[in-house]
């Protein structure tokens, strides 16, 4: 750029600007130059002057402005991303709520029989995708993670359980360097096997069309003087360029095509891992190719059951329910589990519906959804209040939209919320809150 200067200068007399950041032994310096010639009496041009101005405070505020308006735009999107994924697990959790009620039915029913195993798969296939959609709600309402004591040996292959098809279809050779009695830890598994699968599933698609055996290293160890545990997941792929790495963990940064990726992976492992108080890197290749590390701390956080169960307590499944349920399968499908546990139920697939029920009969129990067309879970509850009060405490609202602003007005209010696809355990905990209240026969 300075021979540009110097060049239009002496051969247009012209003045030339330019910006150039310049390399101190204390930092950068970010200069604005202006060359312009210098003129004798005939007009010939004999010299150049310039001038220089130091802009780095300029240039720096400007970074940082467009750094916080980017940051901006990226939380807007991650927060219309919140509202997308709540939606889909709301929609998801109707029709799960049936598979897993069907296949914990059927697998009473086929104990012992030669299709045990085969349901007892389905149920845990089922399981899993029940966990997948809380873990979207959970990234959506962004609470921290609820942590039970877990094992890291058992969390990776439940990982590669998961994702080994895909690695043994893709020819990737696969290690396991697991040190042996490694701690417990006290973290959310669900979320830590959200992020080994995504991990993985990335170093399977780095190593995709290359000419050498493509191998996947996992290791689990404790770190030497600290009670850290380590798991390191390595590939040797075509690795990671300096300027990718440094953005690597940013939110919807990904070097893979349209339709591949989102570039939300990463990013969303890395803010689980620091909920649990660790760490998510990128280190020096083991491989050759790249190297993902987690470093856990062990922890003294309180265990919360997911659940939010009480102890366990024997409780009598015993008197009259009363399910509202706009979705009519849904509502059978509870029905069906309230009834093997030797409660008598009533389905009603609307609040209106509900409230003429209750004109009839009194109920032990009622499970309510929340969402429903004409009379929601609100509505309902100020229905009941209103013209049958001695109700008003056996109500148990049910819900697959922990997001909607409704569920939080009902939590207010104290009445047990029970999350779809239904648990036995919450079902348990939810009658057990009304047992000890006295609601219960």
């Amino acid at each position: 750029q300075a021979d540009s200067a110097i060049e239009a200068n002496e051969k247009t007399g012209t003045a030339f600007a330019f910006d150039q950041t310049i390399k101190l032994p204390d930092g950068k310096r970010h200069v604005s130059n202006i060359r312009f010639p210098i003129r004798n009496k005939e007009g010939e041009t004999t010299h150049v002057g310039g001038l220089v101005f130091d802009r780095t405070v300029e240039k720096e505020a400007a970074d940082a402005i467009s750094a916080a308006r980017e940051g901006l735009h990226q939380s807007e999107k991650l927060a219309a991303l919140g509202q997308l994924l709540a939606g889909v697990a709301h929609e998801l959790n109707n029709p799960l709520a049936i598979v897993m009620g069907r296949a914990a039915m059927l697998k009473d029913k086929l104990a012992g029989t030669a299709h045990e195993d085969s349901i007892q798969r389905l149920r845990d296939a089922a399981d899993r995708c029940a966990r997948i959609v809380k873990t979207f709600i959970t990234m959506a309402r962004q609470t921290g993670p609820q942590r039970t004591m877990v094992q890291i040996p058992d969390l990776i292959e439940a990982a590669l359980d998961m994702t080994g098809h895909g690695l043994r279809a893709a020819g990737i050779a696969l290690e396991l360097q697991i040190e042996p009695d490694l701690p417990e830890l006290t973290a959310d598994g669900d979320q830590l096997i959200q992020v080994l699968m995504n991990l993985i599933i990335n170093g399977q698609h780095a190593m995709a069309g290359q000419q050498n055996e493509p191998k996947l290293l996992i290791t689990a160890r404790q770190e030497a003087g600290t009670a850290r545990i380590l798991v390191e997941i390595s590939d040797n792929g075509s690795g990671v360029a300096d300027d990718v790495a440094a953005r690597i963990f940013d939110p919807f940064f990904t070097t893979k095509d349209v339709g591949v990726g989102t570039g939300l992976g990463l990013s969303v492992c890395q803010s689980m891992i620091e909920a649990h108080g660790g760490t998510l890197e990128l280190t020096r290749p083991v491989l050759g190719g790249a190297t993902f590390r987690i470093g856990l701390p062990p922890g003294e956080a309180e265990v919360v059951d997911r659940a939010d169960a009480k102890p366990a307590v024997e409780i009598p499944y015993r008197g009259s329910a009363l399910v509202v349920d706009d979705e009519q399968e849904v509502a059978d499908i509870l029905a069906e589990m309230l009834d093997e546990k030797g409660m008598t139920c009533r389905v009603v697939t609307s609040g209106q519906a509900a409230l003429e029920a209750l004109a009839e009969q009194r109920f032990d129990a009622i499970f309510s959804d929340i969402r429903m067309p004409r009379m929601g879970g609100s509505e309902l509850l100020a229905a009941i209040e209103r013209d049958y009060p001695d109700m008003i405490r056996r109500i148990i609202f049910a819900t697959g939209d922990v997001l909607h602003p409704e569920v939080d007005a009902l939590r207010k209010s104290g009445r047990p919320i029970v999350e779809k696809p239904y648990d036995p355990e919450q079902l348990r905990a939810a009658l057990l809150q009304l047992h000890e209240i006295g609601e219960t026969p």
